[in-house]
């Protein structure tokens, strides 16, 4: 069975009820990276698009890539939400979303 461990601040009711109906084992903990580990290897962070303009503003967003990186061999980033509901300069969305991929090797996922 699969197990994934979600930040305990991360209570998403209809996520972990599609998660658990797929037979993913759950566990909650607080965690100081990511919002939920797959694996020792593998971590994924979660943001709505004004938590990722407002991280990048910031400068959370740089923050959380570098420990991230440093933490796990794969990272992904998953910003839910559609690049048109953006109210920063889109030069800015994809310079950033730029720097997280070569710079740190995050994939991310709109």
């Amino acid at each position: 069975m699969t197990k994934l461990i979600i930040d305990s601040r991360e209570r998403n009711a209809e996520l972990i009820s599609m998660l658990e109906e797929l037979g993913v084992e759950i566990e909650f903990s607080l965690l100081d990276i990511a919002d939920y580990v797959v694996s020792d290897r593998c971590a994924v962070e979660r943001k709505t698009v004004r938590d990722f303009e407002s991280s990048l503003i910031d400068g959370r967003l740089f923050e959380q890539a570098e420990r991230m990186k440093s933490t796990y061999y794969r990272a992904l980033l998953i910003v839910e939400g559609s690049k048109e509901e953006f109210a920063m300069n889109h030069k800015a969305i994809t310079g950033a979303t730029i720097s997280l991929y070569l710079d740190y090797g995050i994939q991310l996922i709109f």
